[in-house]
């Protein structure tokens, strides 16, 4: 019977010994995982970092070149707009060179032809006294007297027609310099509009282009700011992995058993908020992240990572754990 018990004894010990081979042969696995993911994970890193350098630094040529373009369309926009502002200075001075000409000849003309009216209005006054100097002093005929007379008389009326073929002239010679003045307003309200006409449409396009050299600008910062950002998230330490602590998961089997073993009920099921709400209050800090979780739910954890140890079913509406019969433990 001894024997027996003895060689029973050494058989489950045989298969604890092997089971926890098993299970130390997966942990190595696990890490042996582990370290392939570490290495794919910084084989990808390194390679979108490439691809985002290369990305940058295309950016970065395309708004150089975007802004030597735009310099130099600017650049000749300028000139072009200088020149045609010279050559509308130029006309205008030119206009108003022949305007003053043209009004520097007509006053002279008006000038002479009004010191020519003086002066023969001057001998006409004259030669009139001589004659009413004549007919006062003379002691001729009576026809002689009117026969001088009315050859003073002729002479007279001749006299009057050249001052009012003058008088024609000097009215006539107004005419043409109202003409003209009104010619020259009316060219300078032309150049006016094509001026103020060509200076809207280039401030236009100018404003258009500004608007543009903006629009590119900031598009390109929102660029380069989504990218600073990407790589800030790519810089940054990534989160470390969970790796279950064997003294801590074993803690957290023995402590789940005993509040099992305290509660259980028909077929040695357990509430599982009866589980949890007993580790929370025998561990302190519990978080089941410690122990390598990586599910939001307990009851994942429990379903998924401690399937080895424990049966997770829903009886009745309600969600209960029992412990997993013919599992290996280890003493507490």
């Amino acid at each position: 019977m001894e024997t027996d018990k003895y060689k029973n004894l050494l058989e489950k010990l045989a298969q604890n010994m092997h089971e926890t081979k098993e299970y130390y042969e997966n942990i190595a696995k696990y890490f042996e995982n582990i370290k392939l993911a570490e290495k794919k994970i910084s084989e990808k890193f390194d390679a979108q970092k490439k691809e985002h350098k290369d990305f940058v630094e295309s950016l970065l040529k395309q708004f150089v070149e975007q802004g030597d373009f735009l310099l130099t369309k600017s650049k000749d926009f300028d000139s072009k707009q200088q020149k045609f502002i010279a050559s509308i200075v130029q006309t205008s001075e030119t206009a108003l060179k022949n305007l003053e000409d043209l009004t520097q000849k007509n006053l002279e003309l008006l000038n002479d032809a009004s010191i020519s009216f003086r002066a023969e209005n001057i001998e006409t006054i004259k030669r009139v006294e001589n004659l009413v100097k004549i007919v006062n002093d003379s002691n001729k005929t009576s026809e002689g007297f009117f026969v001088d007379i009315e050859a003073k008389l002729q002479f007279m009326d001749l006299q009057n027609k050249k001052i009012l073929d003058r008088i024609i002239a000097f009215e006539k010679n107004e005419k043409e310099l109202e003409n003209n003045i009104s010619k020259l307003e009316e060219m300078q309200n032309s150049m006016n509009i094509i001026i103020t006409s060509f200076a809207q449409k280039m401030t236009s396009n100018f404003e258009n282009k500004l608007d543009i050299v903006e629009q590119k600008s900031d598009e390109l910062s929102k660029q380069i700011s989504d990218f600073e950002v990407l790589v800030q998230g790519l810089n940054s330490t990534p989160k470390s992995i969970n790796v279950p602590d064997n003294n801590k998961l074993q803690e957290l089997i023995n402590i789940s058993d005993k509040i099992i073993n305290e509660n259980k009920g028909k077929k040695d099921y357990v509430l599982f908020s009866v589980v949890i709400e007993g580790l929370s209050k025998n561990i302190s800090n519990f978080d089941l992240k410690n122990y390598g979780s990586s599910h939001n739910k307990a009851s994942d954890f429990f379903k998924k990572q401690m399937k080895e140890h424990y049966v997770i079913e829903t009886i009745n509406s309600q969600l209960t754990i029992r412990k997993k019969k013919n599992r290996v433990l280890k003493a507490a």
